[in-house]
C-alpha cells in the first residue's frame, strides 16, 4: 500500500511526515497531527511547569523554555 513501508522484515505503516512527504496526506492533515502530538507533550510535560512557575516554585522562563522545545520538537508545515 502506498501508505506503508517495508522495515526489516516488516510492512508498517509510514509516519505521516513520510506520508506528507510522499503527497499522501495534505498539510492540514499533517499540522494536525502535530497539533495532536504537541498537545500530549504540553500535558505531559509543560503544564506540571506552568502549574509550578504560578505557585512561585520555579521561574516562568522554564515553563517557557519547555514550550518552546515542544514547538521545535514537533514543527509544523508552513
Amino acid at each position: 500500500k502506498d501508505d506503508e513501508k517495508i522495515e526489516g522484515d516488516d510492512i508498517v505503516k509510514k509516519t505521516e511526515k513520510e506520508q506528507f512527504d510522499a503527497g499522501l496526506i495534505s498539510k492540514e492533515e499533517y499540522n494536525a497531527y502535530i497539533d495532536r502530538q504537541r498537545e500530549a507533550a504540553y500535558r505531559q510535560e509543560a503544564d506540571p511547569l506552568g502549574m509550578q512557575a504560578l505557585r512561585g516554585d520555579i521561574d516562568k522562563s522554564v515553563w517557557l523554555e519547555k514550550i518552546a522545545e515542544i514547538k521545535q520538537r514537533y514543527p509544523k508545515m508552513g
